[in-house]
């Protein structure tokens, strides 16, 4: 038991210690980021009080020691700062801000003086004049503390300058990745440029640290002013506006919704239209009633789903959507083209199921309506030949099946048709000439074959009968035989064959027939 209380008494020990040590290092950062915003405006005495304070918590803190180090040597503190960068040395030789130390310019007054100059000069928008103080102060490096944030901003505005000084802050930010005064610089430097201000956009939304945040803000609102006709702007005004309070970004933000809604829209038409020309209309189908969910009368969607279901044969639905299209958009020649065909083809199909169900008078108008839309469609006319042969009408049926013939003399429906026409007019002869010329046009074709055989037999049936009546009974047992050869066992056949035979003296045929 108490071998127990000892392992869970260490367990929550350890916990403490974890939770410790996490609440030390979040606050080391907390500082660290304080002293890198104080130190960029120039309060480096202030800076200082919380590099201090990161040292009692941890004393081999190197941006703490080094940043000690520059204010002593900035003051003149020469042992001091020999203190601080041997402290720096031991805990990291290979330290980069030891070398920047030896290097740090200590400023004169006399060169305070300048600087003071080169500032107005800046702010009279003579950026050229002021850099060249720079220059002469500092060479041709640029400057830490202080003097670095006026110093960018000014080679920023320089003839020639942004790009050097968009350049040497991406090396600072590379530099000390954390330091988000450096990425502050830097995104201020690109946000001015069209080409790079959406990137300088999103480093400032990237700032977290409450100082570089409150900096950014003035900067950031005038980069989403130039881009406010931008939808791709959108992002960086939601995040901004999640900052800062600002009516009139969020009228832009509205504005720039409205906008990529309507982009979007625009590219589920373009991907539906693409998708409808490929003969992909699943793909088409689903983009044009996204677009539709949204905006249930954007003509062109609507006019899209409606060649979709033309395509897909649907032509009562097809019939419904193109005219709800003319109605939005009256000019369009493509809609009022879709619709005249949507609704030929549906006429069509009610005039094929109105045959199906023997309704001739329905089927009848259905394709007269048809050819009042396509006055020389031969499928129409062939619809109302059809629906008359029915009616047994069939001087109007030969009347239209000749009127497809003489606009197609080859079409083996219209051949066909008056050939069973031919059969009906029992002009058997007529009819095997007629479906002949169908089984040449249009081999194989089942009901042609059909229709060729029965023709066949009734016109040697017919023949047989006539030669017999002229008593030529050899030539009318010929015909009869050949009948019978087209269908075996036919009792019309045998009864002729068995006349023939005997009137021509051949009693065993006969009796055999």
């Amino acid at each position: 038991m108490t071998r127990f209380i000892r392992t869970i008494a260490t367990l929550a020990i350890t916990v403490f210690v974890a939770a410790s040590l996490a609440a030390q290092t979040q606050g080391v950062d907390i500082l660290l980021s304080k002293a890198r915003s104080l130190e960029a405006r120039g309060r480096m005495d202030l800076a200082a009080q919380n590099w201090k304070q990161v040292l009692l918590v941890n004393p081999n803190q190197t941006e703490a020691i080094g940043g000690l180090a520059r204010y002593a040597k900035q003051n003149g503190e020469a042992q001091e700062e020999r203190s601080y960068l041997d402290r720096l040395k031991k805990v990291n030789p290979k330290d980069p801000a030891i070398a920047a130390i030896d290097k740090m310019h200590v400023i004169t007054p006399q060169e305070r003086d300048r600087l003071d100059e080169a500032g107005r000069l800046a702010m009279q928008h003579k950026p050229d004049e002021a850099m060249k103080i720079y220059k002469e102060v500092f060479g041709n490096e640029p400057p830490s503390g202080k003097w670095a944030e006026p110093y960018y901003q000014t080679e920023a505005a320089s003839t020639g300058g942004r790009e050097k000084a968009i350049s040497q802050l991406r090396r600072l930010c590379a530099g000390d990745p954390g330091n988000e005064i450096y990425r502050l610089w830097l995104a201020r430097a690109l946000v001015y440029d069209p080409k790079t201000r959406m990137e300088g956009m999103q480093k400032l939304e990237s700032l977290r640290d409450p100082g570089a945040v409150e900096q950014a803000r003035t900067e950031w609102r005038q980069a989403l002013m130039w881009e406010k006709e931008n939808p791709a702007a959108l992002a960086s005004v939601n995040a901004y506006l999640q900052r800062y309070p600002d009516q009139e970004l969020q009228g832009i933000q509205k504005s720039l919704q409205d906008k990529q809604e309507h982009m979007a829209e625009e590219a589920s038409k373009e991907r539906g239209f693409q998708a409808l020309r490929g003969k992909d209309m699943a793909t088409a189908e689903a983009k044009f009633q996204d677009v539709l969910q949204r905006s249930p009368n954007d003509a062109n969607a609507v006019a899209g789903m409606a060649f979709v279901r033309l395509n897909q044969k649907r032509f009562d639905d097809a019939v419904t959507l193109f005219d709800r299209a003319r109605t939005l958009a009256p000019k369009r020649a493509d809609v009022r083209e879709g619709y005249e065909t949507a609704k030929f083809w549906s006429l069509m199909q009610q005039g094929a199921s109105a045959l199906l169900h023997n309704e001739s008078e329905a089927a009848i108008n259905a394709y007269q309506e048809a050819l009042g839309l396509h006055p020389r469609d031969e499928q129409a006319m062939l619809g109302i030949a059809q629906a008359e042969v029915r009616q047994k009408r069939l001087p109007d049926a030969e009347a239209e099946f000749q009127q497809v013939l003489n606009q197609s003399p080859n079409n083996t429906a219209a051949i066909a048709g008056l050939a069973f026409l031919r059969v009906d007019e029992k002009k058997f002869d007529d009819a095997v000439v007629l479906f002949d010329k169908a089984r040449k046009l249009v081999p194989n074709r089942p009901d042609v074959e059909q229709g060729y055989k029965d023709a066949k037999y009734w016109s040697l049936m017919q023949q047989g009968a006539t030669e017999l009546d002229r008593n030529r009974q050899d030539i009318a047992s010929s015909d009869y035989r050949q009948a019978l050869a087209l269908r075996p066992g036919a009792v019309d056949a045998l009864h002729g064959l068995a006349g023939a035979t005997e009137r021509g003296g051949k009693y065993a045929e006969a009796a055999q027939a």
